[in-house]
This record gives structure tokens, sequence and C-alpha cells, in this order.
């Protein structure tokens, strides 16, 4: 018997001196999703092990390009709707959302952004970008996670 879950993964929200934060267009998603960098935890893997693993995989970037982190003090959650949930072509009908842990990491002013060392292709652009633009853009669902990381941001790091 299969049992519902909800994934566990970590994010980054990857911003500049002008308080700019970088967002990645889907490479999968012909019609344009842009979003911030996240990805799933493999098993026995900490959240914070997941974070560079997966900007290294999706982006090309590793640590040394940093100049911050830190780390958002929770974990944020979004349920898929009964529409993603129940589409015959979910390979994973038993994923209810997913649930990540968060770190805002400040990249060195003269660092390239080349998505051609990412391991994945994830990605196939970049941009930068303000959280109200990006949370404008989004799906419903990862709206409320974008707002509450957007609040945290303007109140603590910008």
């Amino acid at each position: 018997m299969k049992t519902n879950y909800f994934r566990a993964g970590a994010g980054a929200i990857i911003y500049n001196d002008e308080g700019k934060i970088l967002v990645f267009k889907r490479a999968a998603h012909p019609i344009g999703v842009w979003q911030l960098q996240q990805g799933g935890n493999d098993i026995g893997e900490k959240p914070e092990e997941t974070l560079w693993r997966e900007l290294v995989e999706e982006t090309g970037l590793v640590k040394d390009e940093f100049t911050e982190v830190i780390e958002y003090p929770k974990w944020t959650i979004y349920e898929y709707s009964d529409e993603i949930r129940l589409d015959k072509n979910n390979p994973e009908p038993y994923r209810l959302g997913q649930c990540h842990k968060w770190w805002f990491l400040k990249l060195k002013p003269d660092t390239e952004i080349d998505l051609a060392k990412a391991t994945d292709e994830e990605f196939s652009d970049w941009r930068w970008t303000t959280f109200d633009e990006l949370i404008d853009e989004s799906h419903e669902l990862k709206k409320p996670v974008y707002e509450e990381l957007r609040d945290y941001f303007n109140e603590n790091i910008k």
C-alpha cells in the first residue's frame, strides 16, 4: 500500500548587491515557467547538503561564489491541487506537495552565471528580478511561499 507524502527539499534565494533575486526558467516548460532554484533531498541527505548539490546540478554555481549564506529559520510547504495530483500523467500521484528549507545566498559581484556548467539540464535561462515580479508570474501554489520569503528578505536581509 502506498503512503501519501510531501517531498522534502532545499532551495536558494540568490541575490545581489542591488537586492535583486536570481530566477531560472524551467527547461521542461516551453511556456516559460520562472522560479527560484530548489531541489529534493536524496535519502539520508541533510538539507544543507541538498542545497549545495542541487545548486551545482541545476545552475553550475558553487559555494565559493557566495559572500553570505543565511538560513531561513522555518520550513515552507505547498500542497498540490487535486488537478496536479490526480493527473493521469503524474508519475508520483502519492506526493501531496513539497516542503523546503531555504537559504539566502549573496552572489559575489564578479561571478559569471553559466548554465552550461550545470550537470543537469533543469534550467534553460536565468535573469535578475524582484520578488514582486516573480510572485506576479508564479503558479498559485508557490505564491504564498514566495511571499513569505520576500517578507523575510525585506525585513532581515535587504
